[in-house]
């Protein structure tokens, strides 16, 4: 359990240490997956209209 703690620790890098921002971590897993569907999108003319 602990060394799991660790390992995801270093995976949320500096900025996201502090156990009060871990909803942080949420909220830029969100962020990266909204990029990834406008560069779909982007590619391929097919996906959710964006505006």
């Amino acid at each position: 359990m602990y060394g799991y703690y660790t390992h995801a620790h270093t995976l949320m890098g500096a900025k996201e240490r502090n156990r009060e921002k871990s909803d942080g971590l949420t909220g830029s897993i969100q962020q990266t997956v909204q990029n990834i569907i406008l560069n779909l999108t982007r590619q391929t003319g097919i996906g959710p209209p964006i505006g």
